[in-house]
C-alpha cells in the first residue's frame, strides 16, 4: 500500500488508518528508506483511534501537519490538532484545513532544515490517501461536505432520473457523455405550431 507519489522531496502515501496498519507502515518506511527528516500529513476519520494512530507515528516524524479529507466522517482539524499536540508537543504540530495546502506546507517544512534526505508521509485514512493521489485540478475549489438535500430541494432532473431508474429506464442525466433526457412527448411535424417552423 505504500506508494511514492514524487521525488525531490520524496512524498509517500499510505492508507494506514488504525494502530496495526500504522505500525506496519512505520516498519516499511524504516526498512525501505533512510530519511534524515520526515514530515507527516495526517487526517483521520471520526470513528478511528486517533491518539493511538498518532502515537505510532510520533517516533517516525519530525513534525506533523494535521488536515482532513472532504469526507463527512473526517475528524475536525482543530480537534485532531489538539490530540496531536498532546502526543507530539505543540511546537511540532501544524494545522491546515485543505489537504493540498497541508502537503505544500509539509514540503516546505521537510526541506527547511535538510536539502537532501527529507520526505513527506501522507496517511491516516483511506480518503486522505485517495485525495492525495488524485488532487483537485488547479483553480478549482476544494469540495467541502454538504448536507444531503431533501426531496423538495433536489433539481428536477435528479427527480426525473430517480423516477426513470425505478421504471428501469436507461436514460442518463447531465454528464460529458450523456444524452439529454426528453421529458416531453414528441410532436409530429404535421402537429407543429406554425410559429415554430
Amino acid at each position: 500500500r505504500l506508494e511514492v507519489l514524487r521525488t525531490s522531496p520524496t512524498i509517500l502515501v499510505d492508507a494506514a488508518h488504525n494502530p496495526a496498519g500504522v505500525e506496519a507502515l512505520v516498519g516499511a518506511v524504516e526498512e525501505a528508506f533512510n530519511f534524515t527528516r520526515l514530515v507527516g500529513v495526517v487526517g483521520i476519520l471520526e470513528d478511528k483511534d486517533a491518539e493511538s494512530v498518532l502515537s505510532a507515528l510520533e517516533p517516525l516524524l519530525a513534525e506533523i501537519v494535521i488536515t482532513r479529507s472532504t469526507s463527512i466522517r473526517a475528524l475536525d482539524v482543530t480537534d485532531l490538532a489538539e490530540i496531536a499536540e498532546e502526543v507530539f508537543g505543540a511546537d511540532r504540530v501544524h494545522a491546515v484545513e485543505r489537504l493540498d495546502d497541508a502537503i505544500a506546507l509539509a514540503v516546505e517544512l521537510a526541506e527547511s532544515e535538510q536539502a537532501y534526505g527529507s520526505g513527506v508521509l501522507i496517511t491516516g485514512s483511506t480518503t486522505v490517501a485517495a485525495q492525495a493521489r488524485h488532487p483537485p485540478r488547479p483553480g478549482r475549489p476544494d469540495p467541502r461536505p454538504r448536507a444531503p438535500r431533501s426531496g423538495a430541494e433536489r433539481p428536477r432532473w435528479v427527480i426525473a432520473l430517480v423516477a426513470a431508474a425505478a421504471r428501469g429506464s436507461r436514460c442518463r442525466g447531465p454528464g460529458p457523455n450523456s444524452t439529454p433526457m426528453r421529458l416531453r412527448s414528441r410532436i409530429r411535424p404535421s402537429q407543429e405550431h406554425p410559429s415554430s417552423r
